[in-house]
């Protein structure tokens, strides 16, 4: 099949060495000209439990998005958009534009909320799907990625398309070693995802602790707990459903990944901007909309950006 996958950091790594070397043609666009040339020179470098493997050949292709993406509108069979939600610019957007005429379905892969309806001003709503994924994935380098933990990978249908193209594209995922099931209710899981990424994240970057350490005090937990709490009491006013058991499910992913760096964490290591808009942001504006306030949420949103908007 051919497959384009629009970013690549780590996600859009994995899944294009995996994908690569199940026999498919990928196309990945780059951010820089750069990475595309090393990724054309070298090939992609998949490394998991310790092994090393090297994709390449023909199969395996790179471009920097701003070098025609516009142009080859078309002649991809599946879309994966892997960008962060902060990189969905309107040159980004204006580039996908094209899609919309040749209904090329479109996967999204991002964190947080807000992107889908973003995405249906500028594409056909029966062409996009959603995705979240476990998938835990470090880039090391240009064309380096580490599958740190795998994961699974939920796909669903956010709005009205086909359900059986997609659920064909999850058996195909699947054959390449992504373990992929498709949600019942796509909302619901990317909300419960919000929940895990807005307790989680923002208190991790905060205090720069691995999730494991949340749990290492009770000054902690409290703070993590009141975060739980507010965006709980948001979803009810907002009536939006959620699992019952969502905060033990959350005190059990810190200690599952307790050795993990959240990517907040990592962004602001990095010096670059975070997702918090679309988490912790997204439910103090969802909170406003319902006519109450999430100070917490507000809180840890303007201390972040703090962190990356000196």
């Amino acid at each position: 099949m051919n497959i384009d996958i629009i970013g690549a950091g780590a996600i859009g790594l994995l899944l294009a060495g995996g994908l690569g070397a199940a026999g498919h043609n990928v196309y990945l666009w780059t951010r820089t000209e750069e990475q595309a040339r090393q990724i054309n020179g070298q090939g992609l470098v998949l490394e998991s439990q310790g092994e090393l493997r090297r994709v390449t050949g023909p199969g395996i292709r790179a471009a920097a998005l701003s070098s025609g993406f516009s142009e080859r509108a078309g002649a991809a069979e599946w879309v994966l958009l892997a960008v962060k939600q902060r990189h969905l610019t309107s040159a980004l957007l204006e580039s996908l534009a094209p899609l919309k005429e040749s209904r090329v379905p479109v996967l999204c892969l991002q964190n947080g909320m807000g992107h889908l309806d973003l995405l249906s001003r500028y594409l056909n709503q029966d062409q996009l799907y959603a995705a979240i994924t476990t998938e835990g994935a470090k880039k090391l380098s240009a064309n380096h990625v580490i599958r740190s933990m795998p994961g699974e990978t939920r796909l669903g249908i956010p709005f009205e398309a086909e359900r059986g193209r997609l659920e064909a594209f999850a058996v195909l995922l699947d054959q390449a070693g992504f373990s992929a099931l498709m949600a019942k209710d796509i909302e619901r899981e990317m909300f419960r995802k919000l929940l895990i990424n807005a307790a989680i994240n923002p208190l991790t970057a905060i205090w720069r602790i691995p999730n494991g350490e949340l749990l290492a005090s009770e000054e902690r937990k409290a703070v993590l707990n009141k975060l739980i709490d507010e965006a709980l009491e948001v979803l009810k006013r907002s009536g939006i459903p959620y699992d019952a058991d969502i905060r033990e499910q959350i005190m059990g992913i810190c200690r599952a990944t307790s050795g993990n760096i959240s990517s907040m964490l990592a962004d602001v290591q990095r010096g670059e901007e975070t997702e918090v808009d679309f988490i912790n942001g997204y439910l103090a504006q969802l909170a406003s909309k319902a006519g109450m306030e999430a100070p917490t949420h507000e809180l840890v949103w303007r201390l972040i950006r703090g962190l990356s908007n000196p």
